[in-house]
């Protein structure tokens, strides 16, 4: 799982090279493109029981709707983890 975590968070720390803060849209680009190297590297899809099964609806759930608060979006990201 190291190797996951790992990719998960190098990719995702990529877009947000040199900033000091981000947005709710931009937290939810550096977060996709972490599941997206996640997914490349393990070659994991939904269904196959791995960290992309919560990670993929929590990701959709977490992209700011009708301007609602990035602590809302997290509640909602969490909820559809489970």
């Amino acid at each position: 799982s190291g190797p996951l975590y790992g990719t998960f968070f190098l990719q995702a720390s990529r877009p947000a090279d040199g900033k000091t803060t981000l947005s709710h849209k931009e937290l939810c680009q550096c977060f996709d493109v972490g599941l997206t190297g996640v997914v490349k590297l393990g070659k994991a899809v939904l269904g196959d029981k791995t960290t992309v099964d919560a990670r993929t609806p929590a990701l959709a759930a977490l992209h700011p709707k009708n301007g609602d608060s990035l602590e809302d979006a997290a509640a909602r990201a969490a909820a559809a983890a489970r």
